[in-house]
């Protein structure tokens, strides 16, 4: 089956290298991840390649290490990522006007970057907690497994969903197991 490219911006990035599973989500939900360079570069600690790509280290645990190709901002999108940038931030506004001229979906969790993207016409952005409930489906993962992962997210990157979000009992559920 072929990838699904999906736009990610910074958090959802830092969340994803906090799992130490990223490439496991990644094969088993059969996505590319990923990234405008104005994204990559809020991420902290990267290492832009000369392959035009970007890793999220996570070494103090042994976890894999995050990876998501590169993309620059296009003559084309230029006009749109000024136009964004002065309502969301540059990162995710270089993801929102990459996504929105390569027509590739985006995941962010940023509550303005998603009414900013839905206001666009664009799909629904993807959300941390989506990613990883589909994991535990699609994976077979066990609720225990689960938990492990989401307290990493929590723990090292900070994140928990709001209350609002449609996943918020499930992540309660696991993060408890």
């Amino acid at each position: 089956m072929p990838q699904t490219s999906l736009m990610l911006d910074a958090c959802i990035a830092i969340n994803l290298a906090a799992t130490g599973r990223s490439r496991d989500l990644e094969q088993a939900l059969q996505l590319k991840f990923l990234m405008a360079v104005e994204a990559a570069r809020e991420c902290g600690s990267i290492d832009l390649t000369g392959e035009r790509l970007v890793v999220c280290r996570n070494a103090d645990d042994g976890g894999q290490a995050f990876v998501a190709g590169v993309l620059s901002l296009l003559d084309s999108e230029l006009a749109m990522y000024v136009k964004l940038a002065a309502d969301i931030d540059d990162g995710e506004a270089a993801t929102t006007a990459i996504a929105h001229a390569r027509s590739v979906a985006i995941a962010t969790d940023d509550r303005k970057a998603c009414r900013v993207i839905t206001g666009l016409g664009l799909p629904s952005p993807v959300s941390t907690s989506s990613l990883l409930h589909d994991f535990e489906s699609v994976a077979g993962l066990s609720p225990a497994e689960v938990g492990e992962t989401l307290r990493r997210v929590r723990d090292k990157a900070r994140y928990v969903p709001r209350r609002t979000d449609a996943l918020f009992s499930w992540w309660e559920d696991r993060i408890q197991r």
